[in-house]
């Protein structure tokens, strides 16, 4: 950004090996600056901070969210200004790095991310959240990317992508479909499927709704990240 000081080294927090992969692959990112948390939002602290004491001068949380907004869907881009939490203040980010980065190349949304620990599985718990905090969106490591870059004294950004819109149930299935790297596991989801197969259709309806999460991080990867 002009003005600015360049950031030569950024540390990437995923939550889905998914996610770690588009960076990758379309980057151009260092693979040890990128760092997955298999959706767990204190290994996504120990790695940011990791990432801070190892020399990163930025970090940024790249991924998927659900969506609390009701007006999100699937595939919309969320570039948030702040990152808030049910239990603490607000941690502002460095978004304008980013606009800057991304011109007119993409739409975005605005707003504030909520950071949870847990999944926000249910539309009930979507809609309560929304009304109760402001926040567009959900997600797990956000929150601990932020902390982790304020107690070190580091810029940070979110990049998010929605996966799941406000009216969405998650299946329960989604709860065992990824393991502490970050991997799916295929046969967890075969075997709670043989249990309850009513969650079919919700689940094909969220993985095409990752499809396209996952097309929208893939276009603002393939952008770089050279500030």
């Amino acid at each position: 950004m002009s003005g600015s000081k360049t950031v030569t080294r950024i540390g990437f927090i995923t939550g889905i090996q998914k996610e770690a992969a588009i960076l990758k692959k379309n980057s151009g990112t260092q693979k040890s600056d990128i760092k997955c948390a298999g959706a767990n939002s204190k290994r996504a602290y120990n790695l940011a901070s990791n990432l801070a004491q190892g020399g990163s001068e930025m970090l940024i949380s790249f991924g998927v969210a659900g969506a609390l907004d009701p007006s999100l869907n699937p595939g919309d881009l969320i570039i948030p200004d702040q990152i808030i939490g049910l239990n603490n203040g607000a941690k502002n980010t460095s978004k304008d790095h980013l606009i800057f980065h991304l011109g007119s190349c993409l739409d975005y949304r605005n707003g504030s991310l909520l950071g949870s620990e847990k999944l926000v599985a249910t539309a009930t718990e979507k809609l309560s959240l929304y009304k109760t905090t402001g926040a567009v969106a959900v997600d797990m490591e956000s929150l601990s990317v932020a902390t982790a870059a304020c107690d070190h004294g580091l810029p940070f950004l979110v990049i998010r992508a929605i996966s799941d819109t406000a009216d969405q149930d998650l299946p329960s299935v989604t709860f065992k479909a990824i393991d502490e790297q970050g991997y799916s596991q295929l046969g967890a989801i075969i075997f709670e499927l043989a249990k309850k197969p009513n969650e079919l259709p919700g689940l094909i309806r969220l993985a095409r709704n990752s499809t396209k999460a996952l097309d929208t991080l893939r276009r603002v990867a393939a952008l770089g990240f050279h500030f």
